[in-house]
């Protein structure tokens, strides 16, 4: 099975933005072709999830991954990172050769 792990710190800033909504959001990671190394991540808030998704959750938030994304993914971890001028979910891939500077693309 391919391994997905939210960090605490990604499930806590989920939970903050669906604190005011009368329905929770779910987290999307998705992985495309382009970006400037050949793959992007895509990260956003979807009203639901699909019937193939794969769903990782922790402290009651909820991230999907698609089947053909996981596979890119295996063994990444998402968190939220918060710093000068910036604040963006993370994600650290391990299986990523190389990536840009912003750390949207990558190379397998």
């Amino acid at each position: 099975m391919n391994n997905f792990i939210v960090l605490e710190s990604a499930a806590r800033r989920i939970n903050r933005l669906n604190a005011d909504e009368s329905k929770p959001q779910i987290l999307r990671v998705k992985v495309e072709g382009g970006g400037c190394n050949g793959m992007k991540y895509q990260v956003g808030l979807v009203d639901s999830k699909n019937s193939d998704d794969l769903v990782f959750t922790k402290d009651g938030a909820s991230v999907v991954v698609d089947k053909i994304s996981i596979d890119f993914l295996k063994d990444s971890e998402l968190e939220y990172v918060e710093d000068l001028g910036n604040a963006s979910f993370v994600i650290k891939n391990p299986n990523s050769k190389s990536s840009c500077g912003c750390g949207a693309s990558f190379s397998l």
